[in-house]
């Protein structure tokens, strides 16, 4: 449990704790490890708990054939790379080669696409306003 200010307000002198955040690289943390608290003095640790690092450092072994959909980026609000941030929306860019588009049918067309190109969806829909138009100049 962390300090309350209302005991610090009463006994200026009384015993603290502290919680610290920050990354460590290059050397084991652990429980009772001394820390030296600049202009404080030396202290035991009472616990470490470990976080992932955000900016991890690049592996020796890369993977292979890394492509850019599988990418690590880590830099909030920063403006670059694939991510933009607004003030009530975040964007993200992807390339052209990334994304499948579909043709765009004539209106007048009384055909779908076969193949590939054919959107189930939107020949549904054409299909079903053909109907209407008929029996509407039947009745």
């Amino acid at each position: 449990m962390l300090l309350l200010p209302e005991r610090v307000r009463l006994d200026n002198k009384c015993d603290r704790n502290i919680t610290l955040y920050g990354y460590l690289r290059g050397c084991n943390l652990k429980k009772g490890t001394k820390v030296h608290i600049a202009g404080v003095g030396d202290f035991n640790l009472a616990g470490a708990t470990t976080l992932a690092d955000p900016c991890s450092l690049p592996s020796a072994a890369k993977k292979k054939g890394l492509r850019d959909k599988e990418k690590l980026f880590y830099a909030p609000m920063s403006g670059i790379g694939d991510l933009v941030y607004d003030k009530d929306a975040v964007y993200i860019n992807i390339n052209d080669h990334f994304v499948q588009y579909s043709n765009v049918d004539n209106e007048n067309e009384s055909m779908p696409h076969k193949g590939k190109d054919q959107d189930v969806g939107e020949s549904l829909v054409k299909s079903t306003a053909r109907i209407q138009n008929i029996l509407l100049t039947r009745s």
